[in-house]
């Protein structure tokens, strides 16, 4: 490994916001690591493009953690836009590497590390902290914060991942104008959070099926239910991705999933609407914690626009008025911005009747009709018990790039 490719001291960073003094992460924003252990250093042609592949150990968190990483690049010296990606539970950055390889073949540094507090301990043998003997269960680790929020194993993570980013920007092929941020599940989560703390040093964050606001709708809500008053605030004010989420300059995606067992549909659009920067999203109807089959190349497409300038952006859809229709329907007009070029596919309404347990709804899908070239239109039948309650819809282009417009109550409508 080259010792050129980063700085081991401290750089100034510009802060996009100053936390309070008791907040975990105010002490790290600014927080470049230092390379403890090379583990190893290798350059492999990938079709074509030699791409180099570095492993190490970093210090992290005052030197308390040990964080494993790796590294892919084009070997060819230039200077390229930077991806960090973060696994979900029970992962590992080895789980990714096949990934960093395919990113860094079409032009990207591309750096995973394993998440402290969210790795499975077993799959990590190159980290190590306190946290490692501590990462029993949420409820006794991420969920703990008794003595305050630096206590949960959350920290440890989310600093780690801070502290990656800010080595990333140091490589010296990497042009810090266009970092990106991307995650699954708590990795996810993870890059809601530190997209958000690190405001506009993020040019774009894609999250898939992770977000905040837990007590709004997440397998962990009855957990955090479960807290005292003060140990709950605790942990939203400080550990909940959605309440950091003002603090998010970049341009933001969730490919969430419309029954998924940890991040349910409320949880994700309160996320969306505390956003304040531009941000899309898609439900993916009908999966569980499973993205849709061009999940991969909607990812890419959505760096390689934000990142490279490169190709076209994701569209949009949104409900944009209701009438109604022959006394007889809910005729629900949808307004689709679709990019100069780009085909629609399909253009669907999803439905569901009510149920408790989001992973049991069943979504049906009614084709819209295009009326013209940025309005489609659906017929809802008024008063018809079958009709369900609640309704998205879905803009499918032809680079099977998929959007979603926020769920609504047809109740609240009529």
């Amino acid at each position: 490994m080259k010792k050129t490719k980063w700085i081991n001291i401290g750089i100034l960073l510009l802060l996009p916001f100053v936390l309070p003094a008791q907040d975990p992460f105010a002490d790290f924003l600014q927080s470049v690591p230092v390379i403890e252990k090379i583990v190893s250093d290798a350059q492999f042609d990938s079709a074509g493009v030699t791409i180099t592949t570095e492993r190490f150990v970093f210090k992290s968190r005052r030197q308390e953690n040990s964080v494993y990483a790796i590294i892919s690049y084009p070997s060819k010296k230039g200077v390229y836009p930077a991806i960090l990606f973060l696994h979900g539970g029970n992962g590992n950055a080895e789980g990714l590497a096949e990934r960093l390889h395919r990113f860094a073949h079409n032009g990207y540094v591309a750096l995973a590390i394993d998440l402290p507090g969210i790795c499975h301990p077993d799959k990590v043998p190159y980290s190590a902290g306190k946290w490692k003997k501590r990462t029993v269960s949420e409820k006794t680790a991420r969920f703990d914060v008794a003595d305050s929020a630096a206590n949960s194993t959350l920290a440890d993570g989310i600093i780690a991942a801070i502290e990656a980013f800010n080595l990333l920007a140091t490589w010296s092929n990497v042009d810090k104008r266009y970092m990106g941020i991307t995650g699954y599940s708590w990795g996810g989560y993870s890059t809601t959070m530190v997209a958000s703390l690190l405001g506009g040093r993020v040019k774009a964050a894609y999250s898939v099926f992770g977000c905040g606001f837990y007590d709004k709708g997440s397998r962990w809500k009855n957990l955090l239910e479960k807290k005292s008053a003060e140990e709950r605030n605790t942990w939203l004010t400080y550990l909940d991705a959605g309440r950091r989420a003002g603090g998010m300059k970049a341009a933001y995606f969730i490919d969430g999933a419309s029954n998924d067992n940890f991040f349910w549909p409320p949880a994700v659009m309160a996320t969306l609407n505390a956003v304040a920067s531009y941000k899309n999203h898609n439900w993916a109807p009908n999966y569980n914690h499973k993205q849709m089959p061009a999940g991969d190349s909607m990812q890419a497409i959505y760096f390689d626009y934000y990142l490279k300038n490169k190709g076209l952006p994701f569209g949009e859809i949104r409900l944009a008025g209701k009438e109604i229709y022959r006394n007889k329907y809910l005729r629900l007009t949808f307004k689709v911005n679709n990019p100069r070029g780009i085909q629609k596919k399909t253009a669907v309404l999803y439905y569901s009747r009510p149920e408790e347990d989001w992973t049991k709804r069943q979504w049906n899908a009614i084709v819209m009709k295009r009326r013209n070239k940025v309005r489609y239109t659906v017929d809802v039948p008024i008063g018809d018990p079958t009709a369900g309650n609640l309704y998205y819809g879905m803009f499918t282009d032809n680079r099977e790039v998929s959007v979603s417009s926020e769920m609504f109550d047809l109740n609240t409508l009529q």
